[in-house]
């Protein structure tokens, strides 16, 4: 470590041309409350093939290690990259961040204290976060019993299961056993699988104690289930935004058994089939 800091945090995020949004979020990172002084951030960010300037503006910012991608990364690819080269540098904890959050000035010390909540055992911690209307949009989740994959909202200050990627906390001992997130799952459900598979390993996740910020959620109509044309339903099924068949069927290997693979591997593709209402 640089003499004087006694922790570093890799923030670690993915842009794609909203240049504005990101160069706010940055900004927004300077005034987190609460950190010590010997406490640094230092952002990891990966650019997947942006025209509007936001790759040149990563690269003359200080304290940022940008890479780059081709436009074909999407969140899972961008997040990859850019983790594992923050893994290279070995810090004390890595911060999974999209650049369209509004953190709370202490946000990122609240979900420090909380990853020390329970003694001996490092956690990973999710950030709740609410809508414009009030309402959480995201944060962690807990897993319903049975054979389906079915995840449901969890409240601050519990256990969970799986979890968003908008604002996650994790600490060196558990991301130097799990390594990066699977790039195959290239944007739906590779935050979900991180959590999954630290939970699978004997990892404990937990939702942050408090609302970190706001984050309002993609509109669902905007979603491939909702398109009116079969076609169109049909490539955004099996697309990055989807269910991407080798990432998607890794994971149901990896956490289900017997009937229950094929059941949940076929599940969203039979979506296809008819336009979601």
């Amino acid at each position: 470590l640089v003499r004087g800091i006694v922790m570093v945090i890799a923030v670690v995020i993915a842009t794609r041309n909203r240049i504005a949004v990101t160069r706010v979020f940055l900004d927004s990172l300077a005034t987190q409350r609460g950190l010590d002084r010997e406490c640094v951030l230092r952002v990891y960010a990966c650019d997947d093939g942006s025209t509007d300037g936001t790759a040149e503006l990563l690269d003359v910012l200080p304290n940022v290690t940008a890479v780059h991608g081709d436009g074909s990364l999407y969140w899972g690819g961008a997040t990859h990259l850019a983790m594992t080269r923050a893994i290279e540098d070995k810090p004390d904890y890595i911060l999974w961040a999209n650049d369209d959050v509004t953190l709370f000035p202490g946000a990122i010390k609240s979900m420090l204290d909380d990853s020390n909540r329970i003694p001996f055992q490092p956690c990973i911690v999710a950030g709740t976060f609410l809508s414009t209307n009030g309402e959480v949009s995201y944060g962690g989740y807990t897993r319903r019993p049975g054979w389906r994959l079915a995840l449901e909202r969890a409240p601050c200050g519990v256990r969970i299961d799986a979890f968003n990627g908008n604002l996650v906390l994790i600490p060196r001992d558990i991301y130097s056993k799990l390594g990066p997130n699977d790039p195959r799952l290239r944007h739906t459900i590779g935050d979900n699988e991180y959590g999954l598979r630290n939970v699978a390993l004997g990892g404990v996740n937990i939702s942050s104690s408090s609302i970190v910020g706001y984050c309002d959620r993609n509109a669902r109509t905007a979603t491939w289930e909702y398109r009116e044309r079969f076609m169109d339903r049909l490539r955004g099924a099996f697309g990055p935004k989807g269910y991407p068949v080798k990432g998607w069927w890794r994971m149901c290997v990896t956490y289900f058994s017997g009937f229950s693979v094929v059941a949940n591997f076929v599940a969203p593709y039979i979506r296809i089939f008819y336009r979601a209402r």
